[in-house]
């Protein structure tokens, strides 16, 4: 078993938009930052003909070493497995979908787990009702390919939704903006389909410095690990750079109670065993 928690990231994307960077840099960084066990990913919606537009926007000048199809993301997952082949690192290659309606099947034959990219705020609706709507459509689009699943940044979106709401001097407490039964409703989409949902260290950076959407967040994922679903760990780096942890991530994770044997299932299932050196 992994000694920290740090010791493993599932979400690193090192596809489309290295800009020029080598896989093997993100192999150098990923073992310079102490991480043994890495799931690189890379968006579905680079690879796929109906691109949304904040994708294309992306792709220009990133110097993208794939080509922009199916073909191209089989590159990406060949070259994650050859690098996976020579390493002392656990590798696997991951697709990462936000438009599910739009990724075709064939692209989730490749990968050695799919993500969804989780865009949930709840704005004039149930939140623990629609996140839970939203998981049970993820679970069924990927059931066919059999791969293990991923619900990337579940409380993302929500938190930012909560620090506008602070910024307007309206926001609510923050046990009554994510609640028990909204958690306890994710929880069960997620177990009842036999899914994996990550703690994600980049809606701590994404929160800047709101100590009460911090709070939130911790909150969130505080009810979510008593919950017991099956989780990730994942830093949601574009880039090297994005592998830093700040004092503040170090911080949120410790504060969340989130421990080593937490992610033991997802080493067994996504790397094929203990992430311990």
């Amino acid at each position: 078993m992994a000694t920290s928690v740090f010791e493993v990231d599932c979400h690193v994307h090192a596809g489309a938009e290295r800009r020029g960077v080598a896989l093997q840099q993100f192999e150098a960084a990923l073992r310079e930052r102490g991480i043994r066990c890495a799931g690189l990913v890379d968006h579905a919606e680079f690879y796929i003909a109906d691109k949304p537009r904040p994708f294309v926007e992306a792709l220009r000048g990133a110097g993208c070493p794939y080509a922009e199809n199916a073909d191209g993301f089989v590159a990406f997952c060949g070259d994650v497995r050859a690098l996976r082949a020579s390493s002392d690192l656990r590798l696997a290659c991951g697709l990462e979908s936000e438009f599910i309606d739009r990724t075709p099947q064939d692209l989730l034959g490749p990968p050695d787990f799919v993500a969804h990219c989780f865009k949930v705020r709840g704005d004039g609706k149930d939140f623990g009702v629609e996140a839970a709507e939203r998981i049970r459509r993820f679970a069924a689009w990927v059931r066919p390919s059999g791969k293990p699943a991923v619900v990337h940044h579940p409380f993302r979106c929500r938190v930012l939704a909560y620090r506008e709401l602070l910024a307007r001097g309206e926001a609510p407490a923050p046990e009554r903006f994510i609640t028990p039964d909204d958690v306890r409703r994710i929880a069960d989409a997620v177990g009842e389909a036999g899914l994996f949902i990550e703690v994600n260290l980049s809606t701590v950076h994404s929160i800047g410095d709101s100590p009460e959407a911090l709070a939130l967040y911790v909150h969130a994922v505080r009810l979510l690990i008593a919950e017991g679903p099956r989780l990730t760990l994942g830093s949601d780096a574009h880039g090297t750079a994005g592998l830093a942890l700040t004092a503040g991530m170090r911080r949120a994770v410790s504060e969340t109670g989130l421990t080593p044997a937490h992610l033991q299932a997802a080493c067994d299932r996504l790397f094929g065993g203990t992430c311990a050196a």
